[in-house]
């Protein structure tokens, strides 16, 4: 157990300074933390939602995380993305080594923005649902859902500012989509590519559920909104009512790893399979059931060889090899909880929220 009080349920890891660092949340208590492994123990520090000193703030920020180091050596950066769960906010935590500071990225605006505006400024939108940074030899990125019109904004750090950019969700020419994007949101990158990972839902019934629903891919390797490249990985049809749920991305060398759940017309609203593929060369998708352990949902992980996945409250995982199933533990696991995979002094674990707990498990 890495935390026995923060429940984890939003979970973000990265190198810094040659060790493992993990940006999690705290939803009792509407925190944001950091553990920092030191060799032997793990640091526990809390980063925002506790006070107000240096642009903190005392509201609700335990929500979806994501965390990107820029710098190298002894002058790395910690770069830390959440939510403010009150006003709707993104917010902003940098930490150079001594001390944090603190701002809102978006979503603080006097009115909201327009999706059809091509000059993009600041909104007032509900941008608090999801979000993923990357790290480019252009400098720091970070990609959100505006929830008050279903499109996927994008903010580059220039100096001390933003520069904003509307990605995908507004029209159906460029390759881009009209569909509701971005509830599932992750971001890589490869050498001066990135890549923005998210799910789309084209079509809901009566009840709000998907109906319709694919999996997308942005890349670009400059900071120019005209330069994205969209593909459809995961399209609706045939077999596959909806593909999304939930994403995952990872790398592996100069390889780009991409998972989802998805689910046939039959089985909708729930998912029944879990899927694959090397995003960055447009392989071929490979699709497991995990009917043994039942609907797979919630939590998913990819790494080189193992996915991690939400099973009936429980964490599984499946072999990329042979597509075989297995129980990494039986305890109850938060329906919405991350996991991810990490590696502590070569050791690899399965890290998610145990029984409301932040805790490494061995798969």
């Amino acid at each position: 157990m890495i935390d026995g009080i923060a429940d984890g349920k939003y979970i973000s890891t990265n190198i810094y300074k040659s060790q493992p660092i993990i940006a999690y949340a705290d939803s009792k208590n509407g925190d944001v933390k950091v553990a920092t492994f030191n060799g032997k123990a793990w640091v526990l520090t809390t980063v925002d939602g506790n006070g107000t000193l240096n642009g903190k703030t005392t509201n609700n920020v335990a929500g979806d995380i994501s965390l990107c180091v820029t710098g190298t050596g002894t002058k790395q950066t910690l770069n830390l993305f959440y939510p403010d769960l009150v006003n709707k906010d993104l917010r902003y935590a940098e930490f150079n080594g001594k001390t944090w500071k603190y701002e809102v990225v978006d979503g603080d605006a006097p009115t909201i923005q327009n999706y059809s505006e091509k000059i993009r400024v600041r909104t007032a939108s509900d941008v608090s649902v999801t979000n993923a940074c990357a790290v480019t030899p252009s400098g720091l990125q970070v990609f959100y859902r505006d929830e008050s019109q279903g499109v996927l904004l994008g903010a580059v750090r220039s100096a001390d500012t933003w520069i904003y950019e509307l990605i995908d969700g507004d029209r159906a020419t460029d390759g881009r989509s009209t569909g509701d994007v971005g509830f599932h949101l992750q971001a890589a990158v490869v050498a001066k590519k990135v890549y923005v990972f998210y799910d789309s839902i084209l079509t809901v019934n009566q009840n709000s559920e998907a109906t319709q629903g694919e999996v997308r891919l942005a890349t670009r390797s400059t900071i120019y909104p005209e330069d994205w490249v969209f593909q459809t990985v995961a399209a609706a049809g045939g077999a596959v009512a909806v593909s999304g749920y939930n994403v995952a991305i990872s790398v592996v060398g100069n390889r780009v790893f991409g998972s989802w759940y998805s689910a046939s017309g039959i089985t909708l609203p729930h998912a029944n399979k879990i899927n694959w593929a090397v995003i960055s060369n447009s392989d071929p998708v490979v699709s497991a059931s995990s009917d043994s352990y039942g609907t797979p949902t919630g939590a998913l992980a990819i790494d080189d060889k193992e996915l991690l996945f939400g099973c009936e409250e429980r964490l599984c995982k499946i072999s990329k090899l042979d597509q075989s199933a297995h129980l990494v533990s039986n305890a109850k696991l938060n329906l919405k909880s991350d996991a991810v995979w990490i590696t502590i002094n070569k050791v690899r674990y399965a890290l998610t929220s145990v029984n409301a707990k932040l805790t490494l498990l061995k798969p």
